[in-house]
């Protein structure tokens, strides 16, 4: 079986490549799909962080809560639902606890724990609490599910998955913001950065590589390395960071990997392959260096992903040197650890003893220096050239990176490029893994008498809501879509869309619009602008003096902070039908009205009266009402322009308990005439203050 054997790696997403399209009769690599997939995610990735931000909620996800203390060992829950990162999705379904997450399970390893969970605090302590994020694959031989059983030893397509972890960095300041600061100040040392965009750690690291081949030695039965890639052997050499400055490689991006169990002597490991190898030419060989990993994570089908180093406290296990060759009988290889693994593998094999059914995984690594029998890895000397035993290739570093940094050389040594991607000829970036990291909570923890420990949880999740319920105080939204856009670019299709039998607020956003607006019969409902920046006019081709807001019956009706301009009609009216109950106010509006400058002046000047069709040659109304009880007008400003009128400014017929207050009715003098408008306001019969 493999994990993630690919030809080469290509994303070249710097390009504004936005996909692949495949040709007639050409041949079709596996890397023109993953590169397609890749450009989509990215873009996809992108949209979210435009939309959501670096990180966010829509829910309660991956709350901090219930922080609780049990003896000299503390734990908090981790919330249900979802938290975006980086434009990637996280979730947690199922309720779990910091030291149960589905996705950490080293974590009930003492060393882990040791190093991962701070002590109970015995005085005052900060705790940052936050969220680190990262993608990794996973093949049939972690979830043998993917592997279809009518295709013996082969195994298709690998997956990638989201993986997350909720960790905890202790004694910090007390405040998100600068707790969060303080977290990424220790990521980005090292010469690294942390891109605020994305809420992504951009690794320092720098690798380049060229083609350098070697010349027969003069006894050529006892080559100083095995020549390999000549000819059309084309590989993918797969370079990972085993510290900042030590790395592993591997044939193949390193793809050779299975299961195995383990039993441990006091000088070496045994190994029993569990899951069956493509071909034995796939198979360990002595001077191998076997990559040891445990379960990271837990599959709701009962499968683990292995434990892959994402960074130096993160994941990882123990390397292992083969010492006997692979056995087809009985499937067993023999190895040695890594001197500097033996302290962790004695806890790995403590955890591995109190699993049911345990196993673990194996990759294969090359040897590390020409000496089959040398140190584990290859040391790194920043800007030394380096040659990768039994190939053509040499690479340098110019920059030291992070614990699980990896990079893919496309080893084309029979063309005339003979790497891929071109980047890695002077230096590139890793190619994985990325790695995004969040605040979600502070814990403050104070002394208690009786408790020991009392921790506060000062939360650093930021949320969002669905754009179906960015409603807010507004029920829809109108923009004029120019100046501002919303819901609708129409007034009246936005009072239409609301349900009569339901409260409603119109929200006008800041524009022109040109309309009339006609509300017939309805109640509890608000329209509201943006005072002068949101302006209704008279419509083009005006054909009538009905007003710009026509109010038929209605309770409990509320206009405000709009500024109406009016030719020849009325500003807004109201009419009632003395039966109904009725209710409006209107506050804090400037309304304008003045004669239609397409019309001539009423000749004789006297003749004053509204026309039956039409607008009207002379100023009318701001405000008129008639038989509309209960109608308050405050904070107003009416203004009234222009020639000689029969209309008052404001006009009150029949409308009991009204009431005008706080509002400036002004009939300015036209410039053209001596003559004024009418009077500032008439109360007719029965009109009521």
């Amino acid at each position: 079986m493999s994990a993630h054997d690919i030809s080469r790696h290509l994303f070249q997403a710097s390009n504004h490549y936005t996909g692949t399209r495949m040709q007639q009769g050409r041949v079709v690599l596996d890397s023109d799909f993953n590169e397609a997939r890749m450009l989509d995610e990215e873009d996809q990735r992108h949209l979210v962080v435009a939309v959501v931000g670096p990180h966010g909620s829509p829910d309660r996800g991956f709350n901090v809560e219930n922080v609780t203390v049990a003896g000299s060992t503390w734990n908090f829950n981790i919330a249900d639902g979802t938290y975006y990162l980086g434009g990637y999705r996280h979730e947690i379904r199922g309720g779990q606890s910091f030291r149960s997450q589905s996705d950490w399970r080293q974590l009930l390893r003492d060393d882990v724990r040791a190093v991962q969970v701070p002590p109970l605090p015995s005085q005052p302590r900060n705790d940052l609490v936050y969220l680190l994020g990262w993608e990794q694959g996973v093949g049939a031989v972690e979830d043998q599910e993917l592997d279809d059983p009518a295709i013996a030893k082969h195994d298709t397509g690998y997956r990638t998955r989201r993986m997350q972890r909720v960790m905890v960095l202790a004694n910090g300041p007390g405040t998100c913001k600068e707790a969060f600061d303080g977290l990424v100040a220790s990521l980005e040392a090292g010469g690294h950065r942390f891109d605020r965009v994305n809420f992504e750690l951009k690794s320092g690291g720098r690798m380049g590589s060229r083609r350098s081949p070697v010349e027969p030695a003069e006894d050529l039965c006892k080559p100083e390395v095995l020549q390999g890639l000549a000819g059309a052997e084309h590989q993918a050499l797969r370079v990972q960071l085993i510290a900042p400055d030590r790395f592993i490689w591997g044939l193949d991006n390193a793809s050779t990997m299975f299961r195995c169990t383990m039993a441990t002597s006091e000088v070496d490991v045994t190994l029993t392959l569990t899951t069956p190898l493509r071909d034995l030419a796939h198979a360990p060989r002595v001077g191998h260096i076997l990559e040891l990993l445990p379960w990271g994570a837990d599959l709701p089908n009962g499968e683990r992903v292995a434990d892959h180093p994402v960074a130096g406290d993160v994941g990882g296990g123990v390397l292992l040197r083969v010492l006997t060759p692979y056995d087809p009988g009985t499937g067993k290889i023999t190895a040695a650890v890594a001197v500097e693994h033996s302290a962790r593998l004695t806890k790995i094999v403590a955890w591995y003893q109190t699993m049911s059914s345990p196993y673990l995984y194996a990759r294969v690594w090359e040897p590390g220096d020409n000496d089959v029998a040398g140190p584990f890895g290859i040391g790194i000397t920043l800007d030394e050239p380096i040659r990768l035993r039994g190939t053509d290739y040499e690479i340098g570093f110019t920059a030291l990176g992070i614990v699980g940094d990896y990079w893919i050389l496309g080893a084309r040594p029979a063309t005339a490029q003979p790497i891929v991607p071109w980047d890695l000829r002077d230096g590139g970036p890793p190619h994985g893994p990325r790695r995004f990291y969040s605040p979600l909570a502070v814990l403050r923890w104070t002394p208690h008498a009786t408790l020991g420990a009392v921790a506060a949880v000062s939360s650093c999740r930021r949320t969002f809501r669905p754009l179906t319920r960015l409603r807010g105080c507004c029920t829809v939204t109108v923009g004029d879509g120019k100046t501002s856009f919303g819901d609708f670019t129409s007034i009246q299709a936005a009072v239409d869309a609301l349900p009569r039998d339901e409260k409603g607020r119109v929200c006008i956003l800041p524009g022109e619009y040109r309309e009339r607006v006609q509300l017939t019969d309805r109640s509890d409902l608000i329209l509201e602008g943006c005072g002068a920046r949101t302006i209704l006019r008279t419509p083009e081709g005006n054909d009538s003096t009905r007003a710009l807001i026509e109010v038929t019956l209605g309770s409990r009706l509320t206009i405000r902070k709009l500024t109406l301009d009016a030719f020849g009609q009325f500003g807004i009216t109201l009419l009632g039908n003395g039966v109904a109950q009725t209710s409006a106010v209107l506050e804090d509006l400037v309304v304008h009205t003045r004669r239609d400058p397409n019309l001539p002046a009423p000749d004789p000047w006297w003749r004053l009266w509204l026309p039956a069709s039409g607008p009207a040659p002379f100023p009318v109304s701001t405000i008129a009402a008639h038989r509309f009880p209960n109608l308050t007008i405050r904070r107003c400003t009416l203004v009234m322009f222009g020639h000689l009128s029969a209309a008052a400014n404001v006009f009150l017929s029949f409308c009991s308990r009204s009431r005008v207050s706080d509002c400036q009715i002004l009939t300015p003098r036209s410039t053209a005439t001596s003559a004024r408008p009418g009077a500032g306001c008439r109360p007719a019969a029965a009109t009521t203050w």
